[in-house]
């Protein structure tokens, strides 16, 4: 699990983002190109969850979510692959119901 990730993100808008994230030792921190991502994980069993907070860092505030923020946050959830370095994982942002995410990792190194 832990190591370097590229992340593919689409949003119910049907937006997409991609970037990058690194798990280590229950941190997660990565980004894209126009937020930084900051937060925990937590490995139970085959499935983690991580909690995440996206901190503008741009200029350009508007989300893949179709909406402008400078700060928002985000609780993922998936299954760890067995097998092969594809991680498939659902989303959703805090405080808004209809704001959610499709996720694919694949694993860097």
């Amino acid at each position: 699990m832990e190591g370097l990730w590229s992340v593919a993100f689409r949003s119910s808008a049907g937006r997409e983002s991609f970037g990058v994230v690194v798990f280590q030792s229950g941190r997660v921190m990565g980004g894209d190109s126009a937020f930084y991502w900051f937060g925990t994980y937590v490995v139970e069993g085959d499935s983690i969850r991580a909690s995440i907070e996206a901190t503008n860092f741009s200029g350009l505030t508007e989300t893949v979510f179709g909406f402008s923020a400078q700060k928002f946050s985000l609780e993922i959830s998936g299954e760890i692959p067995r097998s092969g370095g594809i991680m498939r994982a659902k989303g959703k942002v805090v405080g808004y119901p209809n704001a959610e995410l499709t996720v694919t990792l694949t694993k860097r190194a």
